[in-house]
């Protein structure tokens, strides 16, 4: 639930800018296998499709929902006994006891179900009273190139966090939405439990 307030600054050349500077600095010939050669022309359109698509490709799905709750007996109960889903792992405490839930849904996607007073005890914070209902605490993305896309979005101004390594050995960075809604952007690594525990 972390996502500070400032901006970082970034630099390096990005993917989407060396396609970008490969396409715009290619005259008109470029165009034209007979001219170019096929295997020059072929590398000139990969570099063109990368250009157009880069800013919209690196978001590959939703990641995970997170809730918050103080009885997590009923509600994992509810999640595995009566909906069928699976837990793939859990997020331990220091002492080896569990205060996070991961719920398969398919396809790498998960229902992330942490027990409030356990989370605050990991993390810090205060242990408030949780309204029915109301319970939802962040939306993930998975993003596949997590330093080039948010080199991207803080481009476009918006205030991105420091990219950091979690619990469950995936990278992952936070924004909020115009109204205040935490977004993770998750980055999967050959260690992260998502991929790795199953």
């Amino acid at each position: 639930m972390r996502s500070p307030p400032s901006r970082y600054k970034t630099s390096g050349r990005t993917q989407r800018e060396t396609a970008g500077q490969a396409s715009s600095a290619c005259p008109e010939e470029c165009n034209n296998p007979d001219k170019v050669g096929t295997q020059t022309f072929f590398k000139i359109i990969i570099l063109k499709l990368l250009h157009e698509t880069a800013e919209f490709s690196m978001i590959t799905q939703l990641a995970h929902l997170n809730l918050f709750t103080d009885r997590h007996e009923e509600m994992l109960k509810f999640y595995t006994d009566a909906l069928g889903l699976k837990i793939q792992f859990t997020l331990d405490n220091d002492k080896g006891v569990p205060f996070g839930w991961y719920l398969a849904c398919g396809r790498r996607t998960f229902i992330e179900i942490f027990d409030q007073a356990g989370a605050v005890r990991q993390w810090g914070g205060e242990v408030t009273e949780l309204q029915h209902g109301s319970n939802y605490r962040h939306l993930c993305f998975e993003v596949n190139g997590l330093e080039t896309y948010r080199e991207m979005l803080v481009r476009k101004g918006i205030l991105v966090s420091a990219i950091t390594v979690g619990m469950d050995h995936s990278k992952q960075a936070w924004i909020k939405d115009p109204e205040g809604n935490d977004i993770e952007l998750m980055e999967y690594t050959p260690a992260s439990f998502q991929i790795s525990r199953k």
